[in-house]
């Protein structure tokens, strides 16, 4: 066995282990609902992450994540046969250490989002892109249409490939013999996205609506750019980003990498971009940087100790009893808030949560249904449910102090019956 498979299983393992150990996080509560509920699609995503989740919860009760996981990691022998052609094995070698460690492409499988199938099906349709563009005929068509549609059931990002492989199409072939089979590759789309298209029909369109007008705001807000370009520099990080500009003359990289990155740059001119959605263009990136070995092995090894370190340390947090107080106002300290509200509120009912999140985490933890209340804060799949809109005449209802209740409500008496800490209440919303 090559030193390669060596890496790749035991890094299987060891995730296997932590993701059957760590907690799950609120997101991934929210798809496990989705997965209770199986439809074509859903308001928010395409449907490929619940399904993931559907199976795990039946094969893996105990450790849902498991067939996710392995997907995503299997994604790793993807992108390592697309880059066969450029690397040699020991650049090969090279970019699985640093994928391993590279935070959304490494810690980031550890927990299941739309991001770890589309990891998987972005290289997928770029290896099927570049066997049709080698050997353009009916049957390497159809698996770059299959490819395509697997990549637009995981997340509407699959619209960002077709300029890519059209560029990379246009390097090698005139446009003209494109043409004889967009007929069959775009039928095998379709199919493939059926159930996305048949769902928003059957929807008025609301998930597509939904993600054209996500996050464009109407006055751009500078904060929304430079914390953008902050967060791609620091998961991508300088050494890395440094080593890539030095392999910029590899077009069919330039291409892929860049495309993402600057498609979700213009983007934070209309709106708060999240630091995972450019995630395509990582490998890419980090593949340009394996490129400039030998030069900058030194950097890129350090940089693998300086994120395998900061993984170690967010692991043992999770392990501690009481975190620093620093950590209070990150994404990370709303798994203790919601494990304080499932130790304080249970005794309530019926029990309706503010948001998604804490909905689908107290139903997680508490192996029982909690809804969000219909019509507040964002729209999101509960509005979708009946179940989240109270029959009875009186409720419970966690929420922040400075929450302000759906119009239907605001009419109802409220009672504040418990506070808890310094950011929850539970109100009683009592009709009158």
């Amino acid at each position: 066995m090559s030193p390669w498979w060596k890496i790749w299983w035991v890094a299987l393992a060891v995730k296997l282990a932590l993701t059957g150990w760590l907690p799950l996080s609120p997101d991934e509560a929210y798809y496990l609902v989705w997965a209770n509920h199986l439809q074509l699609s859903y308001f928010d995503h395409p449907p490929m992450v619940a399904w993931l989740m559907w199976l795990g919860s039946i094969l893996t009760p105990f450790a849902v994540r498991w067939p996710a996981v392995v997907l995503g990691h299997l994604g790793l022998v993807i992108w390592s046969r697309l880059f066969a052609r450029w690397f040699s094995p020991k650049q090969q070698l090279w970019w699985l250490c640093l994928a391993l460690f590279m935070p959304l492409i490494g810690p980031g499988s550890l927990i299941v989002t739309p991001d770890l199938p589309l990891f998987v099906t972005w290289g997928l349709t770029l290896l099927a892109a570049q066997r049709f563009i080698d050997q353009p005929q009916l049957k390497s068509a159809i698996l770059l249409g299959l490819s395509l549609g697997l990549t637009a059931l995981s997340k509407y990002h699959a619209i960002l490939l077709l300029p890519i492989i059209a560029l990379w199409w246009r390097q090698h072939r005139p446009f003209r013999e494109t043409l004889r089979w967009l007929v069959p590759l775009g039928i095998t789309v379709l199919i493939l996205l059926s159930p996305v298209l048949i769902w928003n029909y059957q929807h008025d369109w609301a998930s597509f609506r939904f993600q054209i007008s996500h996050g464009l705001g109407r006055n751009w807000k500078p904060s929304w750019t430079s914390e953008y370009l902050l967060a791609q520099l620091g998961l991508l990080f300088p050494t890395v980003l440094w080593a890539a500009w030095h392999a910029r003359k590899e077009k069919a990289f330039l291409i892929a990498s860049m495309l993402p990155l600057i498609f979700f740059g213009l983007t934070s001119f209309r709106g708060y971009v999240e630091a995972n959605w450019p995630l395509p263009s990582h490998p890419m990136i980090l593949g340009m940087a394996v490129l400039a070995l030998p030069r900058f092995s030194k950097w890129l090894m350090g940089t693998v100790v300086l994120w395998a370190g900061l993984l170690t340390a967010i692991i043992i947090l999770f392990a501690l009893p009481n975190w620093p107080a620093a950590l209070e106002k990150t994404k990370l300290f709303e798994l203790r808030e919601f494990e304080t509200l499932a130790q304080t509120s249970a005794e309530f009912s019926p029990l309706y949560a503010r948001s998604y999140q804490m909905a689908s985490w107290l139903s997680y933890r508490w192996k029982r249904p909690i809804y969000k209340l219909s019509e507040m804060n964002r729209r999101d799949f509960f509005d979708s449910l009946s179940e989240s809109t109270p029959q009875e005449d009186s409720f419970y209802l966690i929420v922040q102090p400075d929450d302000v209740v759906p119009p239907a409500y605001q009419s109802w008496s409220k009672i504040v019956v418990k506070e808890i800490g310094q950011k929850f209440e539970i109100w009683q919303l009592v009709k009158p």
